[in-house]
Formats: structure tokens, sequence, C-alpha cells
């Protein structure tokens, strides 16, 4: 029997830049080649995702079937339309399509040998044809110049090895709509580890991000002078012992000069790995560390939607706790379904996800939650803020796991896992994280992830090329507050409008100021210590970049680094303002409002 939701359509109120997004690379056409509506993506979404739920209702009748159908379709539409949940790009896609591809990430481990390198070259780019990014894990790889066959000196090494797979990456376009990231990650103690550190600053690699593996005995050797031993890993073998303070200058040198590599901070993802077995290797953007094949889907929840008694950017607003446990519950379900829904490529694939079902439902909208609340980013308050609404994810994604493991059982591998020590029934092996919301917190009007404001108002460019200007509304709502109460002219509001900070500005109290902070205004430690406070609280890992100023140094980085590292983060990616020619976000002299796009 084929069950239709009797959902009666609505639009969401969405900007004219989510609009034009939308168009251009999220709403699909029909034969005639006619757009859906927003809202009809929002529906094709909800009644497919909910499709899985039909799975775990044998035995009941068809009517019984079809209402606990359109009650799920109901929940996950409500919930999208309203921009309380989104879940990530992939699924707004390709959920009803004929691509039906759902994950954002998945994570390959390369053997040493070119049948594996090449095979899983292969298997990477059917991945990103369909819309979806690819982590590798390089450091199993012999070096440079190794030994191939008793043949001494042919051996490719990882970064030739990237860049084979950098060229192929870079000829596919994803579905014609979406290109996802890519990540490479090499260990520490690879012979080859000086030429991964520099490889990008030749302008190669422009498709992939590239994350250094560090473990906390380089950290201690860097700081007590000590050397480090480098490992043939085709042998496992000492190769050398090398001053670790030369890999780490190098480290920290290119960090500067380019803002890559970021760092994982590999120890303290293995200490807090649920699962019985080495993780070498993240997705995309390093927020999830998985196994070889696995992949996994993503969701949000809008934070600056849980705002309530505040109408209008009128009088501060509490945190509604009651419906953020209804969407951790929503979300944990929805990205569940994700698992049962999504098209595999690969029965090795679809064989190692379901025995793990690894989800990642995260959080958008943190700056403008505190914003709404006016709190300061780079605050005591707002670590407090991190905790009470961290916690409240924390215990409820783990009950949602929990209650749909009564109903549909506990992960296959769950034997193998660290939740069966703790009696901890769970559907999922891991739960949580926090992705980059880049276009997603677009859609949502909100700000991204648990980044401060990059600015007030900035300026971006599409995957397209094309150019936009974003103000932040409440921001938007104090100036025109000062136009109305005549404490500023024309010519003050329309540069108030198109600041990027008012840091310096004479216009607003000094509480203002400090609610209304930028990254560049914050210190990096801030932003480390946010990132750290919300670490507590989630299963994988953090997508988020500390930002630094231009005038930044070295030794600035190396107390990043080691900041991070004691605060026990498990990544870290730095970026030094204006480091970059191909900077993705930019302040501009003369910037102007986004009325239409």
């Amino acid at each position: 029997m084929e069950y239709k939701s009797n959902i009666k359509l609505k639009e969401p109120e969405l900007s004219p830049l989510a609009l034009d997004i939308l168009k251009l690379r999220y709403l699909a056409k029909d034969e005639d080649g006619k757009l859906e509506t927003p809202g009809e993506m929002f529906l094709r979404a909800a009644e497919n995702i909910a499709k899985a739920d039909l799975n775990y209702l044998r035995g009941k009748s068809d009517e019984q079937k079809q209402s606990a159908y359109n009650h799920t379709v109901k929940e996950f539409y409500n919930a999208m339309t309203a921009l309380d949940f989104l879940p990530a790009s992939p699924i707004l896609m390709n959920a009803g399509n004929n691509l039906q591809q759902l994950f954002s990430d998945y994570v390959f481990v390369l053997r040493d040998s070119m049948k594996n390198i090449f095979g899983k070259l292969t298997n990477a780019a059917i991945i990103q044809q369909n819309g979806s990014g690819c982590g590798f894990a390089f450091s199993m790889l012999r070096p440079k110049g190794d030994l191939v066959a008793g043949q001494k000196g042919v051996a490719f090494g990882p970064v030739t090895v990237m860049k084979f797979f950098d060229v192929a990456i870079g000829a596919i376009k994803q579905g014609g709509r979406r290109q996802g990231g890519n990540m490479g990650i090499l260990h520490t103690s690879h012979p080859d580890v000086l030429e991964f550190i520099r490889c990008k600053q030749d302008g190669s690699l422009k498709n992939f991000n590239i994350s250094l593996a560090i473990t906390d005995e380089f950290i201690d050797s860097v700081k007590n002078s000590k050397t480090f031993q480098l490992t043939n890993p085709r042998t496992g073998e000492e190769y050398k012992k090398v001053d670790s303070r030369e890999i780490f200058n190098a480290l920290t040198d290119s960090v500067w000069k380019l803002g890559d590599p970021g760092v994982i901070f590999i120890d303290e993802m293995n200490s807090k790995n649920p699962v019985k077995e080495t993780v070498y290797c993240t997705g995309s953007c390093g927020q999830s560390p998985m196994h070889s094949w696995e992949g996994v889907p993503y969701g949000h929840i809008n934070l600056s939607n849980i705002i309530i008694e505040r109408k209008n950017h009128g009088a501060i607003g509490k945190i509604d706790f009651e419906k953020l446990k209804k969407l951790v519950h929503l979300g944990v379900h929805f990205l569940d379904n994700c698992i049962d829904m999504n098209s595999y490529q690969f029965k090795k694939s679809e064989k190692r996800c379901k025995a793990y079902r690894r989800i990642g439902l995260g959080v958008m909208g943190f700056a403008d939650l505190l914003i709404k609340l006016r709190v300061p980013y780079d605050s005591d308050e707002a670590l407090f803020i991190i905790e009470k609404i961290m916690s409240v994810v924390k215990e409820e994604s783990r009950k949602a796991s929990q209650q749909l493991a009564a109903k549909r059982g506990v992960f296959k591998n769950f034997k193998r896992s660290v939740w069966k020590d703790l009696n901890l029934k769970l559907r999922n092996v891991s739960i949580t994280t926090v992705a980059p919301t880049g276009t997603t917190s677009i859609i949502a009007n909100t700000s991204a992830g648990i980044e401060p404001l990059f600015a007030l108002s900035y300026a971006g460019k599409t995957m397209e090329g094309r150019e936009y200007t974003i103000t932040n509304s409440d921001f938007e709502h104090e100036i025109n507050l000062l136009k109305e109460n005549n404490k500023v002219d024309e010519a003050g509001f329309r540069k108030l409008l198109n600041a990027s900070s008012i840091k310096n500005s004479d216009a607003f109290d000094a509480e203002l100021k400090k609610v209304f902070v930028t990254s560049m205004d914050i210190h990096y430690k801030w932003h480390i210590r946010i990132q750290a406070e919300f670490q507590k609280y989630i299963d994988s890992a953090i997508s988020k970049t500390i930002n630094m100023h231009n005038s930044a140094t070295q030794n600035d980085i190396a107390d990043a680094l080691f900041y991070a590292h004691e605060l026990k983060c498990k990544g870290l990616t730095i970026y030094r303002d204006r480091s970059r020619e191909d900077q993705v976000l930019e302040l501009k002299k003369t910037q102007t409002k986004l009325d239409s796009f």
C-alpha cells in the first residue's frame, strides 16, 4: 500500500537571499521544468523521511499505519517550515528524488596498495557525484620514495596521492547543485609530515581541507623540546628521530600563512570514541570521527527560535526548554530514519552505517540566541547558557535514542561499544555533533553553527559566484531606533547599517557594544573556550573557526594550539583574517544592504 500524507501545504517565511539559494540549488523540477516551492520541498523531505517509520509498524492495520505516518510527516513538516529544525543540504536536495543520498559525510581509510588507493578514489568519486563530502586518512601510505615491490625510490607518497584525488574530485559537479567538502588527514609521525603541512602553500589541493593528527606525545615533546620519532607505516619501524619543534614551527607558520592545516587531537578523539576500534579520520570538516566506510546524516536545531516572551526585537526573552526538548527528540527520530532511507552506493558502506547508526544532531543560531538574550558571546554568562542548553541536548538526545532502541532495537554493534558496559541501550552509537551550517543557516535566517557573527554586515558569495550582503536583524532594529529617536541622521544611519563592527562607535552604549560583538572583536582564547564548553556535551566533535586578526603572530597560533589541547578540544581550525585570496566571507569598506537578490 502506498501511504500518502494529508498535510495542508504552507509556505515558510524566507528571506530574499534564502529564496534565491533554494531556487538555484535545492528546489526540484517536474517533468515540465517547473520548480517546486519551498513548502513543497519541505513536504517532499518530510514525507520521504517519515516512510522509515512504516518499517517498524509490522502487525498494525493499514489505518493505523496511515495515522502514524500522517503524525510523523506533520511533525517533521511543521518543524522545518517553522525553521526550528532543518536537515543538512543533501537531505533537502535528495530526499524523495532519484538520488536519495542523504549523508553529508563519509570516511575512507586508505591502505597501502595501488588497488586500495584507486579503488577508494572510485568509491569517493561516486559519492561526491551524488552530493556528499569525504574524509580520507592517508597515514597508512608508505612515504615518498620508499620501496615498491623491491624497487627503491618509486613510491608516490601521501601528498602525491592527495593530488590525484584532488584532480579527480575537482572534475566532478555533485548532482550539478552541491560541492561537498573533503578532508585529508595525516598522522604527525608520518615521514612525509613536513611536505603534508606545506602542501597547500603552492596553491594546489583546492578541493581539500587538510588536518594534522596530533598526539599527546607530540604536544609533550614540543613543550619539553624533545625529539619525536617518525615511523614508516609500511614497516612499522622507526624512520628517524626529528626535532619536534621543527614540525611544530612548520605547522604554525603554514597556519599563519593560509589557515591550513587544521589540527585533529587524535588521542582525545579516540579516548572518547564509544566504539572499541581506533579512529583515524573525520568527515570533511572535522566534526565527525568515523571508521572507514561510515557515513552520517546531519540536522540542526535553530537555537534562535527557542526564545519566548520576546516580540518584534523587544524585551529580553528567555529560553523555552520544553520546545528544545521536543526538537531534540524530533531531530533524533528524523536522522535515525535517514539511516534507513538513504540510498547506499556500496554494500560495505550500508553494512557499516546500519551496524552503528551514527547520526549528527547539531545546533545553529547560537550567536543570535545570545543577542536575543542580550548576553555577550565572550562572557562567563555565555558559558553558563551553553551548559544549560547543551546539558538538555545531551540528556534528551540519549533519552530519544533509548526510546527508539526500545521500539526498533539497539544498533547492531552495540556489544562492541562502551554503551554496553554502561548498560545504556541506544539506537545510535553517536548522536550529537556541531557541523558547519553555512547555507542552512542562511535558509533559516540565523547565525551559523556556534560561530559568533562574522560581522554585523558582511558580504559573501554563493557557490555559483553570486554576491550577497547580510545585516543582522537585531542590529538593524537597534539602528532604526536610533534614527527614529533622532540620535543619528540619514548619513549616520547608512554608515551604521553597513558597519562590520561597532566596537569603536559612539552611537551605542557599552552594553550593546558587548552584545553585538563580532568574530574579530573576540579574543582567540574566548573562541576556544566556547568550543571547549560545547565539546563537553557533544558525542562527536565540533566544526568551528578560531578567527584571528591579520596582525596575529605565529606565537599566537602556537598558544591557541596549546590552549585548545589543554581544554580537551578534539580539533582546531584557525584562520588569520585575509591570509587567503579566496576568502569566503569578507568585510568591505562599502557595503549595500540586500533588498532583493
